[in-house]
């Protein structure tokens, strides 16, 4: 198996069972064993396991790779986004995707401009807020 598969980054944004399924169906001689993000796991490498990190909407947030939870690259070491002010006047679906793809370890909400949230700071949350006559992004989408 020098030329299999050890790693998934399509996975990322994915329904972590239907991660799982394909993970299977490239390697079914690996286990698969999915967990929540920030759940805690052994730090051993493992050359048969794959970890599949899911966010609380049940999509992958984090690569799926062989042995380890997740991928080491460059990415990593840099800062995770907060805020997506190129956003500002896109359309809230195109919005959250885009989110969703840079941060699949978050819930997307899209709310109304004119809504009454709540107050409090929640790290795993971006509101996107949107003008409901045009479905476009009104205010600067941002982690909290």
């Amino acid at each position: 198996m020098g030329d299999a598969k050890s790693s998934w980054p399509e996975l990322l944004g994915k329904p972590s069972d239907e991660a799982k399924e394909k993970i299977l169906r490239d390697r079914p001689d690996v286990r698969v064993i999915v967990l929540p993000v920030g759940s805690f796991v052994t730090a051993d490498y493992n050359p048969k396991r794959v970890r599949v990190f899911f966010n609380s909407s049940g999509y992958v947030a984090k690569v799926p790779t062989i042995g380890l939870g997740f991928s080491v690259s460059a990415r990593m070491c840099e800062p995770a986004k907060s805020s997506w002010p190129e956003l500002l006047g896109v359309k809230a679906v195109v919005a959250k995707h885009k989110i969703m793809r840079d941060r699949p370890d978050v819930e997307v909400i899209v709310v109304p401009a004119d809504s009454m949230v709540t107050a409090d700071v929640n790290t795993q949350r971006v509101r996107v807020f949107i003008n409901t006559s045009n479905n476009k992004v009104v205010k600067v989408p941002k982690i909290g």
